[in-house]
């Protein structure tokens, strides 16, 4: 998880384009590439496809998130309402309402896009790391469940005694 993090620091940092970022994020999403030996000789995968550009390309960050986050919708803005704002601001979406992940970049709509993918990695692997909603009247380890009323004791009874006189009622 910490890995994702420092990723997406390093990418909302990132002031354009980097061959160096763009197999990073292809190992943590686990895309197997190599470098093109003409570019890089360092090796990144197992296979002989070539790096995408995906802090260069919008398509090749949209084809990431589409692998990666199955059924996704996306949205990509440009804009400004304040000084302080990026440029650049993505979202992506399950359904209409449901946030995966959001991101923002003042370089390029790519790295807004490919934030908002590693925060939507993020938010998934924070997911599975926690214990599940426990059921409010299902009671912990050691404590008795929730207080019940007077006549359940009697139907209890009557149930019991139903299911030793073979169910009639």
């Amino acid at each position: 998880m910490s890995d994702l993090q420092g990723l997406i620091e390093r990418v909302e940092a990132a002031t354009g384009p980097c061959l160096e970022l763009d197999a990073d994020i292809a190992r943590a999403m686990r895309i197997t590439v190599t470098y093109s030996v003409e570019i890089n000789p360092k090796p990144c995968g197992d296979d002989f496809n070539y790096l995408p550009p995906l802090t260069a390309s919008v398509d090749a960050a949209l084809a990431l998130a589409e692998r990666v986050l199955l059924g996704c919708w996306w949205l990509v803005g440009k804009g400004q309402l304040r000084g302080t704002e990026a440029l650049y601001g993505a979202q992506l979406l399950f359904g209409s309402d449901e946030v995966l992940g959001a991101g923002e970049s003042p370089a390029t709509p790519a790295l807004a896009i490919l934030s908002a993918i590693l925060h939507a990695k993020l938010a998934q692997a924070q997911e599975q790391r926690s214990p599940p909603p426990r059921d409010q009247d299902e009671p912990r380890e050691g404590e008795q469940g929730p207080s019940r009323g007077y006549g359940d004791a009697r139907l209890d009874s009557q149930a019991a005694d139903q299911s030793q006189q073979g169910g009639a009622g």
